[in-house]
């Protein structure tokens, strides 16, 4: 036992250099984390850009008369977020794959029950499903 002690016995000096070392050691890996975090962000990035890329090109496909129109909702819609309870249909009309029709139907079905409770009661709206609703959902709240 009294060898064993003997080699982990360090002077004050050698602790520091140990402690010092394993300091490095663990800001070195904390770094190599952070970098490899940023690369994520940076691939996220990356594909949001690569999105923003083949919505702009999809847009610009678009005939030449309505390509103003169709870049003003692609810019209206990236930021949007409608209040179900309070929308005009004006308003209604700048989601996703919601037109004149969609738009004053949502507005009956809310005026035939008072309140929307839930986004899941669009489903009850002539004309939306499932699909449709999964495209809404991130562009719609709801107000009590």
């Amino acid at each position: 036992m009294h060898s064993f002690k003997k080699y982990f016995l360090f002077s004050k000096n050698e602790r520091i250099v140990i402690i010092t070392i394993c300091l490095i050691i663990t800001i070195l890996c904390s770094y190599k984390i952070h970098r490899a975090h940023d690369s994520r962000k940076q691939q996220i990035f990356s594909y949001k850009i690569l999105k923003f890329k083949r919505n702009l090109a999809s847009i610009l496909s678009e005939s030449n008369s309505s390509t103003e129109k169709a870049i003003n909702r692609y810019l209206t819609n990236s930021n949007l977020v409608i209040d179900l309870n309070k929308a005009s249909a004006k308003e209604l009309q700048k989601l996703p794959n919601i037109g004149p029709v969609y738009a004053q139907r949502i507005i009956e079905y809310r005026n035939g029950v008072g309140k929307i409770k839930t986004i899941d009661e669009l489903i009850k709206v002539k004309g939306i499903g499932k699909k449709r609703l999964k495209k809404l959902r991130p562009y719609l709240k709801i107000s009590y």
